[in-house]
């Protein structure tokens, strides 16, 4: 996600990218998931965990940036911890 603005008037830009292990480190931990079974399932299943327990109780589509910021980032948390971890790695450039 890229996302272009300004702060107190300069230009600014932030970048998360989200790096899902390869094929190989997934299928040590779990022989039958491929590595975009395991990175989109994780996703899934942590964002029913919320719904399931009303930490989301909104109806429909929502996008991420609906999510209070509280669920946002434990969702990021939760994302990087188990085994093989997903990294969410962070840019942000400032221009002088």
């Amino acid at each position: 996600m890229e996302v272009k603005g300004e702060e107190k008037g300069k230009k600014k830009k932030h970048k998360l990218v989200c790096q899902v292990p390869d094929i190989r480190e997934v299928y040590k931990n779990l022989p039958i998931a491929t590595d975009t079974s395991y990175g989109v399932g994780m996703s899934a299943a942590i964002l029913t965990e919320k719904i399931g327990t009303g930490k989301i109780d909104k109806k429909g589509v929502i996008t991420p940036e609906q999510l209070k910021k509280k669920v946002r980032n434990n969702f990021i948390e939760k994302l990087t911890n188990p085994e093989p971890s997903i990294k969410i790695n962070e840019k942000i450039e400032k221009s002088r």
